[in-house]
């Protein structure tokens, strides 16, 4: 088992394997989200069926319209924890730790239900000092929830903007998940704070279509055209995929949004975007189909390299045919000499996976470098591509064998020759809905 070190967890949270052209399966139940036990009745909604997307049912959300699922490239992996259980951001701090984790019965010598007392005090710094304590319970917080999402309304931005990192790591009941969805959206579109908004955004990511995540989408394409921050912006294209897409299809304004994304002035937001239509792939409608291929062509007549890059990847999850000739422009820029470049290209094979086999010569000498962050994305690239880069065992068994190298890149290294090894990976994919 890999050690959870600072290094080795992020790169668990983020390694993954992506394949081209797999359609979508039923997405694995977000071990975060609690059954309450005295309410059988759950309170949220089920997902809309063929059926009613097609208009024999219920009618579908106002402005929603389903263009059908895009084949893109595979979303992110989830990465078996202790228990045997996938580990991701959407798990929460307690599925991280494994069920093994105890959490206390008192912080700072009071119960929960005393910190909660706290939470309507008349001092803002003491609501702050409350939140802050409550989500120290573990599980056990899940009871004060509600009373959470109302600080996310608080007067003060500072209460505030705690409520909404406590909720942003915590563990929920079923029946809990509209009212925070809801106030989380609400902090999206209405926080005078850029910082709130984006916080809030990042908390929504970890929801999908069929959790709830869907109510919230209005308020993510608000922001997404958001001028004043770039960060807000990009959080937004981030999500985008997750929230407005299940296996029936993809809200045609998620499209709209990130083809638009692909202009925006800020490079890192404008990457966000092309990834986000690398997921999705192509739509079925003619129309969105043709203005996503126009904007990601665009791209590559600009001098902006790694928007290129991500553009290359977009393409190939447009169309998996595109593979044989963008492939091996995205593979040149492995060997670029420069340094950010050269990692925009390694995080691309990793989207990539198993058909950016090709680049593992010019990756494992780079397991020689000295930058430990170049030496973790090679590991993280490698492990996306399992045994289609079994080239690499060798070195990087001589790579191990050495015998200073820190924990976070021996536990990356490890789990790397572990994936090119074997035929079953450590790595799984239950591949949610895009």
């Amino acid at each position: 088992m890999i050690a959870f070190t600072r290094w080795g967890l992020l790169f668990l949270l983020v390694a993954g394997t992506f394949l081209v052209g797999q359609e979508p399966s039923k997405p694995e139940p977000n071990p975060a989200i609690k059954k309450d036990e005295n309410n059988k009745k759950d309170d949220v909604p089920p997902p809309k069926t063929k059926e009613d997307l097609t208009g024999k049912g219920d009618p579908m959300p106002p402005g929603e319209t389903k263009v059908g699922p895009g084949r893109g490239i595979k979303p992110p992996a989830q990465v078996v924890g202790p228990e045997g259980k996938p580990v991701t951001g959407s798990t929460g701090l307690t599925g991280m730790m494994g069920s093994n984790y105890q959490p206390p019965t008192e912080v700072g010598g009071k119960l929960l239900r005393e910190w909660v007392i706290d939470l309507r005090s008349a001092d803002p710094s003491h609501r702050e000092q409350a939140i802050r304590a409550i989500a120290s319970f573990g599980p056990n917080a899940r009871e004060a929830i509600p009373q959470l999402v109302e600080r996310m309304a608080d007067r003060d931005s500072s209460p505030r903007m705690r409520a909404v990192l406590a909720i942003k790591y915590m563990d929920y009941y079923d029946k809990d998940i509209p009212k925070v969805v809801d106030g989380l959206a609400k902090r999206v579109s209405e926080d005078p704070q850029a910082a709130i908004r984006y916080e809030a955004l990042m908390a929504l990511g970890r929801f999908n279509y069929q959790e709830g995540g869907r109510t919230a989408l209005p308020a993510v394409l608000k922001v997404a055209d958001d001028q004043g921050n770039w960060e807000v912006r990009r959080s937004a294209y981030s999500i985008l995929p997750k929230l407005g897409s299940d296996e029936t299809g993809v809200d045609a304004r998620v499209y709209k949004a990130l083809i638009n994304g692909v202009k925006d002035t800020a490079a890192r937001a404008r990457h966000e975007a092309l990834i986000g239509l690398a997921l999705l792939g192509k739509p079925n409608d003619p129309v969105l189909a043709t203005q996503m291929e126009k904007a990601l062509i665009s791209v590559l007549n600009t001098r902006d390299i790694p928007s290129e890059i991500f553009a290359r990847v977009a393409l190939i999850g447009y169309n998996s045919a595109n593979t044989k000739i963008q492939m091996p422009l995205i593979i040149k820029h492995v060997r670029d000499t420069d340094f950010a470049h050269r990692m925009i290209a390694i995080r691309a094979v990793s989207m990539l996976g198993p058909p950016a086999h090709e680049s593992v010569p010019d990756l494992v000498v780079y397991l020689n470098d000295k930058n430990p962050e170049l030496i973790m994305s090679v590991c993280m690239a490698l492990t996306s591509m399992g045994p289609d880069a079994q080239r690499a065992a060798d070195p990087l068994r001589q790579f191990l064998s050495k015998k200073e190298i820190p924990d976070d890149l021996r536990s990356a290294a490890s789990f790397a020759l572990d994936a090119v090894t074997r035929r079953r990976f450590n790595v799984t994919n239950p591949n949610p809905p895009r």
